[in-house]
């Protein structure tokens, strides 16, 4: 592949995402710091074998100069309890952050953990427990210093720059974070892809010959084709990326095939037409008047449902909004509104989940579809519909099935909404919120929160559109 026409490029991006020298220097203070101050603590309560480690990004140098997150893990040797490394690791993980940054909040994976924010860096302090390779993890963020020592047994220090660049476009095109709400490439899946490819354009190249639910990549190449083939029908994620420091894990398990598609499609137009705007995109202005236009040309029906956003974790929040979100679309389908498109907005405090419909008032008729005839069940149908108060019509036959018109339940979406939503099958926190307080809201209203709120004017813009800056600028050329 000839990467001439790109080189200029990527050295100026590579050049403003890189960490300077101050860089470098400020974040090894913190963690000198921070460090420090927990061995100091460990050896107070008398903890042998235990130690502080710099772990993640940071740990790989293969961070951006704009993330501002420092990952840093207390280790256990195995020889202590479970019990006890939560309460031990937490309390000393908070007993730093207090007598550091004076404040801290308590997160949770699978266990608790301590974040804080430190000189406009977020910290987060983890308990785990030291293990070799090949051992059996006993918490799920033990494998962590195994992938920070894989990664750096593998990547060059040019490589590690190629990861910074593809990391920065994942960012730039929203696919980059295994969490729940993005679904996307987590940064060990980033380097270990550049660790097999070699580079940023090779993963993009590669990236076009990728099949979902049938690509494997394995970087060691220590799978049959036979296991290969097990492996494709254990995982169903569209992509698979054997871990090498845990080859029954699948790095690739938290990926979308909506992020997967979106990857590839921004791959090919970028090696068509390389720019900026992959990495960097571009801020819009959306006006009220243009948002109101595009709403009155599409000729459909648009409902939003605004509630208050719990108060859990992220990733429990997220995966309940797209939950909550499948229900209520699920609700009107069955009362025979047609649903286009679907999406949830949250801020930390609102939360507001937009359907589009092709009407949002349909017909009171319905030409309901009974069994064959000549079916076990044709009799029950007859005289379930004999005489009904709901139906149009006796039942009739019509190519070789039983019908009768009937009177729908509900005609107006709004109607249904407020009588069924909380009945619908709503996640247990998003369930609790709405039965507190919801609102309907229709095109006035939504238009009003986007003249009100910067954020969702642009959310509800990019969900109207599907706009990327990066589709728009390879499509003008």
């Amino acid at each position: 592949m000839n990467k001439e026409p790109y080189s200029s490029l990527l050295e100026s991006i590579l050049l403003e995402i890189k960490p300077s020298k101050s860089d470098y220097e400020k974040v090894e203070e913190i963690c000198r710091k921070f460090t420090t101050a927990i061995e100091k603590k460990l050896a107070e309560k008398g903890i042998e074998g235990a130690e502080a480690r710099v772990e993640g990004s940071i740990a790989k140098d293969t961070w951006l100069r704009d993330d501002k997150d420092i990952d840093i893990f207390i280790l256990f040797p195995k020889t202590y309890n479970k019990e006890f490394v939560e309460k031990i690791g937490y309390e000393v993980a908070k007993e730093t952050a207090l007598e550091i940054a004076g404040t801290y909040s308590e997160e949770y994976a699978e266990h608790p953990y301590v974040s804080t924010v430190y000189a406009g860096f977020k910290v987060e302090i983890v308990p785990g427990y030291k293990i070799s390779p090949g051992e059996k993890v006993l918490t799920a963020v033990d494998r962590t210093p195994l992938h920070t020592a894989y990664v750096n047994s593998k990547l060059t220090p040019e490589q590690k720059d190629q990861v910074r660049l593809l990391k920065k476009f994942l960012k730039g095109i929203g696919v980059y974070g295994a969490e729940i709400k993005v679904r996307g490439f987590s940064g060990y899946l980033t380097e270990l892809l550049i660790a097999y490819y070699g580079d940023f354009l090779s993963v993009l190249k590669a990236s076009q010959s990728w099949k979902p639910f049938r690509t494997i990549i394995d970087i060691e190449k220590k799978l049959t084709s036979e296991e290969k083939s097990r492996i494709a029908k254990k995982y169903k994620t569209p992509l698979i990326v054997i871990d090498p420091v845990d080859p029954r894990r699948n790095v690739a398990s938290a990926l979308s095939i909506e992020s997967f598609a979106e990857f590839r499609y921004a791959a090919y137009l970028f090696l068509i037409k390389p720019s900026r705007e992959f990495f960097f995109g571009d801020k819009i202005e959306v006006t009220i008047s243009k948002l109101s236009h595009l709403i009155e040309i599409r000729e459909s029906s648009i409902i939003g449902i605004e509630t208050e956003c719990p108060r859990v974790p992220e990733d429990i929040l997220w995966g309940e909004l797209y939950k909550s979100l499948k229900r209520i679309k699920n609700l009107l389908s069955s009362f025979d509104f047609k649903v286009l498109g679907q999406g949830v907005w949250c801020n930390g405090k609102k939360v507001v989940f937009v359907l589009e419909l092709e009407r949002d008032t349909i017909t009171s008729i319905k030409k309901h579809e009974g069994p064959p005839i000549g079916s076990a069940n044709e009799i029950d149908f007859l005289l379930k519909h004999l005489n009904n108060p709901r139906d149009f019509s006796l039942p009739f036959p019509e190519d070789g099935k039983w019908y009768v018109y009937m009177r729908r339940k509900y005609t107006k979406a709004q109607d249904l909404l407020k009588d069924r939503l909380l009945n619908c099958g709503l996640s247990r926190d998003i369930r609790e919120a709405v039965s507190k307080y919801f609102n309907i809201l229709g095109k006035t209203e939504l238009l009003k929160k986007a003249e009100e709120d910067r954020d969702f004017r642009e959310f509800f813009f990019k969900w109207l559109t599907k706009y990327r800056p990066w589709i728009y600028d390879s499509r003008s050329n």
